[in-house]
């Protein structure tokens, strides 16, 4: 499966992030949608880290400079939208 993270940025910029996912990596998820959310609701500030490639630590957010952070988990053999 892949993890397809997509952030809007203040200034108007779209990025994607892919990472490989397992059913395992379902609580690490929950637990940034979580982080997220309250950031969103709280209007606090924090960071998350998006997953990266295999050999790659991740990209490193600062959540309250995006307007949307949205995570979509392809399974094998769909195709992205």
């Amino acid at each position: 499966m892949k993890l397809i993270a997509t952030v809007l940025f203040d200034n108007g910029t779209l990025s994607k992030y892919t990472s490989d996912f397992t059913s395992e990596d379902t609580d690490v998820l929950d637990g940034v949608i979580e982080v997220v959310q309250d950031i969103y609701q709280n209007s606090a500030n924090g960071f998350v880290t998006i997953p990266g490639g295999p050999n790659e630590v991740g990209t490193l957010i600062n959540v309250a400079k995006t307007s949307a952070i949205t995570f979509e988990v392809i399974k094998e053999g769909e195709h992205e939208s």
